[in-house]
């Protein structure tokens, strides 16, 4: 794992004049006038997203206690697709792009094919020895040029809330709980049709949206939607067949608030304890900490999933325009650094 254990959030698009304000807003990090402070500090410029953790967590104030000569200015876009719209107006125009910029694992390859040009190759940075081959390749161009670091990868998990679960006799320990439904998605609908039927609360769903339940039971495999000469095959796939028969299924049966995940109503939702169980990748245990609220605290927890899966994961690249190239390569592997 990397030094931080939060991550990414994936959003649906908003309106374009907040992307042209971001894209107004965001200062550039490829001005050699802007990369040191009056007092002689360099000044490392950062373009995120989501809930990344690093503010959160205080490693960028601890990176810069270590660090005295460095200041590092970080900008948060709390929508992916605001924020990747204005990565790419700024990557169309060569400017306003920050030193280090965030990159989601669904905008990788084509990032890789089309942008890999604007990126520092970070293949000969130093500490980066223990990332996997596999989440390397994810930003690697045919040159072997790599535009990233990973920050974390998208383990599948079901996030659930415990008190709730208590409420219908449902076991609360994620050891018990990922028995209920082990090896089989089937089984964790089963246990929303016992949640339904025996919770004493009836205005709570047992899942937040089916779409949920689709995805997750989708990216389990390695074969979805196109075979590898970018042929459709969803129609013939039995995978894609069965997870939708599947979240229909749970749908029909009245189990879920019809919330999906990071839509208009999902993040209230989590803080108004409106669903008790929710697929969840690793990154965005820390999204569900933040929105579930204060009066939630400690009420969630996670347990194993029915099957593995992989959904998401981050990395963070340098600009190949930015004046700091070598300081801000140390900040990134030591943000990715293991434990």
């Amino acid at each position: 794992m990397a030094r931080h254990r939060f991550g990414s959030t994936l959003a649906s698009a908003t309106a374009a004049a907040l992307s042209l304000a971001l894209v107004a807003g965001c200062s550039s990090g490829d001005d050699a006038d802007k990369a040191t402070t009056k007092d002689g500090k360099t000044v490392i410029s950062m373009g995120l997203f989501g809930v990344m953790g690093y503010k959160e967590s205080g490693l960028l104030d601890r990176y810069m206690k270590e660090n005295p000569t460095i200041k590092i200015e970080a900008d948060v876009v709390g929508d992916e697709q605001t924020y990747y719209t204005a990565f790419q107006t700024h990557l169309a125009a060569g400017s306003g792009l920050k030193d280090i910029q965030g990159i989601e694992i669904g905008r990788a390859k084509e990032l890789v094919d089309t942008q890999a040009d604007k990126f520092t190759d970070l293949s000969k940075t130093e500490g980066i020895d223990h990332f996997l081959p596999w989440k390397l390749s994810q930003v690697t161009a045919k040159d072997g040029k790599l535009l990233g670091l990973g920050t974390d990868i998208g383990p599948m998990a079901v996030c659930y809330r415990k008190d709730l679960f208590e409420q219908a006799g449902l076991p609360t320990d994620r050891e018990e709980v990922a028995k209920l439904w082990a090896g089989d998605w089937s089984k964790y609908v089963e246990a929303g049709r016992t949640f339904k039927q025996k919770s004493k609360d009836k205005k709570v769903s047992f899942m937040d949206a089916s779409s949920g339940l689709f995805n997750a039971m989708i990216y389990g495999s390695e074969k979805q939607f196109y075979d590898e000469d970018g042929k459709l095959i969803y129609q013939d796939n039995p995978v894609v067949k069965d997870a939708w028969n599947l979240a229909v299924s749970a749908a029909k049966a009245d189990l879920t608030a019809k919330l999906p995940q990071f839509q208009t109503g999902w993040d209230p939702g989590l803080a108004q304890s409106t669903f008790a169980s929710t697929v969840c990748p690793a990154w965005m245990l820390a999204h569900i900490s933040e929105k579930a609220g204060p009066a939630n605290k400690g009420k969630w927890d996670v347990a194993r999933a029915p099957k593995g899966a992989n959904w998401g994961g981050a990395f963070l690249g340098v600009m190949d325009k930015s004046p700091v190239k070598e300081e801000a390569q140390k900040l990134i592997a030591w943000l990715t650094a293991p434990e």
